[in-house]
């Protein structure tokens, strides 16, 4: 005996081979006799993997013991720590299909699998995994049928609930079902009838189970009837927002089922109760005390439902619910914070399932919200919300919302500043013009997320015009640049124009004019030829070109091309009529003689071009008045048309001192009086409007 010992114990057991101990790692998950079995099972899979070792007949086998492994003890756990462990289990399983599973042991691996990504949320793989391990893995057949129900009902497609009903029935008909799968059979086909619609079958089919007193499926018909009860008050609600003398009626009518049904759920949010049934119940009070108005205990029993329930659809749907709860009580921070918390629970669009949002109702609550500040003038949090929201709203449908509400504030940020008083415009001029800016930033980061789409160029237009009225001429530019280089097949005249508005605007006026000519050289017929033939005038005035500007006005106002309604031709109109003005107030300067001098012959032809040109300018600036009753230039142009018609009362006072017949010098003199009296009407007017300004405090430094 002592010599045996001794052998023993100077050369020990005979160590096993790689193989053997794949086969006694293999040996101890198929047992699952014990935690201590499956953990000896991990350390052999472990030494295996160090010393690198891949079995010929099942390269896969080592990944094979480490995923049921982890399977496995993730079946004792619950909460965070299971889907630790399934995960893993997921990992090993993926790198294990790779390698090759054998035939006797890839039916399980599909049907742990597919309950592991059916219990971490990969619900759009699990689904597919759980229909195969259906049809391979009869020992889990309840297991599986109930999990796929579940995966089912969360699509919250109508194809798919009618399935899942049709596979709880032949659940049903399997022998040796247990009581507890029997019941969680009813709840969820109760659940799913109620989801299409069939509401009394969905009762009858809780009522048709021998639930015991207490159990989960009793509380699953006290939940039915609660949630019966609040979809009365809110189909009371929505009558009472359009029956007139009935509503208060109504109303009180909701009141009293939305407060039944929150003292029916209150009795089973209780720690003793079934998890699965707690969180519904605890949900559904915070709806009922939305419903109620009872903003504040909304929000106490959402967060509670997110504590305690962490890993329930209802945890989910909490979040969102407490997010507009917080948006409608004004607390804005809190509301998008925890929104970003719905965002980051949906990593993967594509693989979101919740029983009671869809994917389409979440991403439309989302944006009801962003709208919701948008109509309240809370532009921030609702560019905020839009941007933040991918990848739960598509990237290029959140930043086509921001950028449309960017451009909306900017809107309403012009408009306030438009309606204030004259004294506090200029102070407001830098705000307008930042939000205009920030508006170009949004459309041009759109442009870019956009830039394979055919809107590619429609955005990096707006974001140039957008620049410009901002005064960021830079960025307009390369804006317009951009456009161009990607030659759309629309607007690249109108573009053009914009980008010579731009050059003008940084004092480029050579670079602006040709591109203006461009436009109108390569596309008469288009609308664009019409503005920059108009601009052309504008910046020929900027280069000090007067009579080439008076010509292009003049010859824009006469084309056969363009009618007196269009905007081109309107400010032709006046841009000419001020022009003349202009001019002749200039001439009729150069003309005046030194004190004591005689006019020379230079001067006198200087004062007949002036008077001229104020009889021209007259003719067209009383026409313009008279197509436009209330152009925004009303006070300019009455101030020019009164000064014209009284400069043009020189001209007759200075006739009148010449010989003449009596007649003509009677009609002269009527000319003149005519002359001074349209003066003073129009005078008057301008009187008028300026008074009218100054009471409304809207009268800025030139009207002063």
């Amino acid at each position: 005996m002592l010599g045996g010992g001794v052998g023993y114990y100077l050369f020990g057991p005979k160590e096993a081979t790689p193989a053997e101990k794949l086969q006694r790692a293999l040996q101890l998950v198929d047992e699952r006799s014990s935690v201590w079995g499956l953990r000896r099972a991990a350390e052999l899979a472990d030494e295996l993997a160090e010393a690198k070792y891949v079995d010929p007949d099942f390269p896969a086998g080592i990944a094979y013991v480490r995923g049921m492994v982890a399977f496995l003890d993730g079946r004792e756990f619950s909460g965070r720590e299971q889907q630790q462990r399934y995960l893993k289990a997921i990992d090993e399983f993926d790198y294990a299909q790779q390698r090759g599973m054998p035939a006797e042991r890839r039916d399980e691996l599909t049907f742990c699998l597919g309950i592991a990504l059916q219990r971490v949320g990969l619900t759009t793989r699990a689904r597919e995994v759980l229909e195969n391990a259906l049809e391979v893995w009869p020992a889990g057949k309840a297991e599986v049928t109930l999990l796929l129900v579940e995966n089912y009902r969360t699509s919250q497609q109508r194809d798919l609930l009618d399935t899942a009903i049709e596979l709880l029935d032949e659940l049903n008909d399997l022998e040796g079902l247990t009581s507890k799968e029997r019941g969680r059979a009813a709840l969820l086909k109760s659940d799913l009838l109620r989801q299409v619609g069939r509401r009394q079958e969905a009762m009858a089919v809780l009522g048709s189970v021998p639930f015991e007193r207490g159990s989960a499926g009793e509380q699953g018909i006290e939940l039915f009837r609660a949630d019966g009860l609040i979809q009365e008050g809110q189909t009371l609600l929505e009558r009472s927002k359009a029956e007139g003398e009935d509503a208060g009626r109504l109303r009180i009518e909701a009141r009293e089922r939305f407060t039944e049904a929150q003292e029916i759920l209150q009795r089973f949010t209780g720690s003793t109760i079934a998890p699965e049934t707690a969180a519904q119940a605890q949900y559904q009070v915070g709806v009922c005390s939305e419903l109620l108005g009872n903003g504040q205990a909304a929000i106490t029993h959402y967060q509670n439902t997110i504590r305690r329930f962490e890993t329930y659809d209802e945890a989910f749907a909490a979040r969102v619910r407490l997010a507009l709860v917080f948006q409608q009580e004004g607390r804005k921070e809190e509301s998008i914070r925890v929104f970003r918390q719905v965002q980051a629970l949906v990593p993967r669009p594509e693989d979101f399932r919740n029983s009671l949002f869809n994917l389409t109702e979440l991403r439309g609550v989302i944006l009801d919200a962003a709208d919701t500040w948008r109509n309240s003038g809370d532009y921030a949090e609702a560019i905020t919300l839009c941007r933040e929201m991918p990848p739960v709203l598509q990237r290029g449908i959140a930043l086509r919302y921001a950028a449309t509400f960017a451009q909306e504030w900017a809107e309403a940020v012009q408009r306030q500043r438009d309606e204030a008083a004259a004294d506090e415009r200029p102070g407001m001029e830098q705000s307008v013009r930042d939000r205009w800016a920030a508006s170009g930033d949004a459309w041009a980061e759109l442009a870019r997320e956009m830039r394979t789409s055919s809107s590619y160029p429609e955005f990096l237009k707006i974001s140039a015009q957008h620049y410009r009225m901002g005064h960021d001429f830079e960025r307009a530019l390369t804006q317009c640049d951009s456009f161009i280089r990607a030659e759309p097949p629309r607007d690249m005249p109108s573009v053009y124009v914009l980008r010579g508005r731009t050059l003008m605007d940084l004092d480029r006026l050579n670079d602006a004019l040709g591109d203006l000519q461009f436009v109108i050289d390569n596309a008469p017929t288009n609308a664009a030829a019409f503005e920059a033939q108009y601009l052309v005038g504008a910046c020929l005035l900027e280069m000090d070109r007067p009579d080439d500007a008076e010509r292009a006005w003049r010859a824009l106002t006469q084309s056969d091309e363009v009618k007196p309604s269009a905007d081109e031709w309107r400010r032709a109109k006046f841009g000419l009529g001020r022009l003349l003005v202009l001019r002749a107030s200039d001439e009729f300067r150069k003309s005046q003689p030194d004190d004591g001098d005689e006019m020379t012959e230079e001067q006198v032809q200087l004062r007949d071009a002036a008077f001229e040109r104020w009889r021209e300018a007259a003719y067209h600036l009383s026409e313009y008045l008279l197509r436009y009753p209330e152009p925004v230039e009303r006070l300019e142009c009455h101030y020019m048309l009164a000064s014209s018609y009284h400069k043009l009362s020189l001209e007759l006072r200075e006739r009148l001192k010449r010989p003449m017949p009596t007649n003509a010098r009677k009609e002269l003199y009527l000319e003149l009086q005519m002359r001074l009296s349209e003066a003073a009407n129009e005078y008057r007017r301008l009187q008028r409007e300026l008074q009218s300004l100054r009471a409304n405090s809207q009268l800025d430094a030139y009207g002063q």
